[in-house]
């Protein structure tokens, strides 16, 4: 929920004629970024799926946080 109310990086894409909207995040638990997808748009979207995805490091410049 909090990557949905505060996303720190959003984008929409059309897949197969489906609009999805991509929001990416930090949550504090983990020291990965979270990737939620949507289909729809981000206020009436549906949940399609959400997932820590280590790939976004290298966009983003590392972890969101230390591993201390």
């Amino acid at each position: 929920m909090r990557v949905i109310r505060d996303p720190y990086d959003s984008w929409e894409s059309v897949t197969s004629g489906e609009l999805r909207t991509v929001l990416v995040g930090r949550v504090p638990q983990f020291s990965q970024w979270i990737m939620v997808v949507l289909v729809g748009d981000a206020s009436t979207g549906l949940l399609l799926t959400a997932f820590a995805n280590r790939q976004l490091e290298g966009k983003y410049g590392g972890r969101p946080w230390g591993t201390a």
